[in-house]
């Protein structure tokens, strides 16, 4: 088909059958048969532009629109132009209970525009074009519950994305998703843009709906020491802010987490998507060093190295007993994991033992000393020179507060002599103590 169908006629040429029929079938169907085409009408049925709804007056709607930025609208085949603002009335505004509402563009005779009502049911009728929906929760329209019918399919379309889209790490340092000097001192808390800077949130009667943020602020001021707090993001009056929740325990939440389309919230309460947890290391303030990885993110989550370097003493031991290296508590490293989470611990000592026939064993445990569970050992060796001991730990840790224990032990009766980092003596130890990291 060459297109038009249609030719320039002469002044005074009569119109023919044929020359008619071109031409109307160039203005309905672009010259194309019937059988093959359907009309410019029917394809443009549901044409819109610059068509967007703004909640006016907490009960009312408005289709906003200017001379600059009309907005062009057919409604059963009626092309129509809005230049001027189009509110819904006083008189049409929703109300009794709860429940969601569907806005009409209507078509009235001897107007070249539309007014606008709202109902509860999405079915049209002649001259009434459904083009959006919100919820109304009983004494107002729910803000974030509108969108166009346009937003509509595209939410549709999306609607696996915008679960997935938390683009941000929980940090000590603004602007600085992932420190690498140690903070200690805390009491500020930063969800930091990390790959982008999309977030998306929950919200009832209306789903997932997806923001652009700035890095967002919480103080931990009124925690005491030594407490678990999950941190949360919300919609608050349609920007996203930051929630804290402490925990009843160590390893114990007050309140679970759930989940929503696969994205961990807070039980019975989808609007608050969970980032992660910290601990506090003293009243209203926090750390995260290499000896105290007290911040930890359920999103994009980063090693974080763990490391504890013995320092230049020797010390010696002639018991059995399970105790920490040197019998002192502080050769410990900390943690915290919000769910389940990966660890690892490599523990390097200098040891020998009085006598040839003695051993010394050393090891990590979790959680303390004497009733620790024992997560990596080393060998057990002995004599009268200086060995190198290695005891390793790789495990999926527990939720909740951890410490991560170096321990030694002996045998009865006999002495052994750890070396520390300025009196090792072996060559292939750089030096000694515990290295690793948490991921998180």
């Amino acid at each position: 088909m060459t297109y038009p169908l249609s030719s320039d006629v002469t002044a005074g040429q009569p119109t023919a059958a044929a020359h008619y029929n071109n031409l109307r079938a160039d203005a309905l169907r672009l010259g194309n048969s019937e059988a093959d085409a359907v009309t410019l009408g029917a394809l443009l049925a549901r044409f819109e532009d610059g068509l967007r709804l703004e909640v006016l007056e907490g009960s009312r709607l408005r289709v906003p629109a200017t001379p600059a930025e009309p907005v062009m609208l057919l409604i059963g085949g009626v092309p129509l132009a809005a230049v001027n603002h189009v509110d819904l009335p006083v008189s049409g505004a929703p109300s009794g209970a709860a429940g969601e509402w569907f806005v009409f563009a209507v078509q009235s005779a001897g107007s070249t525009t539309f007014t606008l009502e709202v109902n509860t049911s999405a079915s049209e009728s002649t001259g009434r074009r459904l083009i959006g929906r919100f919820h109304w929760d009983g004494s107002a329209i729910a803000p974030h519950t509108l969108r166009t019918q346009r937003r509509q399919f595209y939410d549709l379309l999306l609607n696996n994305l915008p679960p997935l889209c938390c683009d941000g790490r929980l940090t000590l340092t603004s602007g600085l998703p992932v420190t690498t000097a140690d903070v200690s001192g805390a009491g500020t808390l930063y969800f930091s843009p990390y790959r982008g800077n999309r977030l998306a949130l929950y919200l009832p009667a209306a789903g997932w709906r997806l923001y652009a943020f700035n890095e967002l602020s919480t103080g931990l001021s009124g925690y005491p020491g030594g407490k678990n707090v999950d941190i949360f993001a919300f919609d608050n009056c349609g920007s996203p802010a930051l929630e804290c929740l402490a925990w009843s325990g160590d390893t114990v939440r007050a309140a679970a987490l759930g989940w929503q389309d696969g994205a961990a919230v807070l039980v019975g309460d989808p609007t608050r998507r969970y980032l992660g947890t910290v601990r506090t290391s003293g009243s209203g303030v926090t750390e995260d060093s290499k000896l105290r990885r007290l911040v930890w993110n359920a999103h994009h989550p980063i090693f974080r190295p763990l490391e504890k370097t013995l320092p230049d003493v020797n010390w010696t031991y002639g018991s059995s007993a399970l105790r920490y290296l040197n019998n002192d508590s502080g050769y410990k490293l900390e943690y915290v994991c919000g769910e389940p989470g990966e660890v690892r611990l490599t523990l390097y000592m200098q040891v020998k033992t009085s006598s040839a026939d003695k051993i010394a064993l050393f090891a990590i445990g979790l959680d303390g000393a004497g009733q620790a569970q024992i997560i990596g050992a080393s060998p057990s060796i002995g004599g009268t020179a200086t060995s190198l001991a290695v005891a390793a730990a790789h495990f999926l840790s527990p939720a909740g507060y951890h410490s991560l224990s170096l321990l030694e032990h002996g045998q009865d009766s006999y002495t052994m002599t750890v070396y520390g980092s300025g009196q090792r003596t072996v060559d292939d130890a750089d030096s000694v103590g515990a290295w690793g990291g948490v991921l998180g």
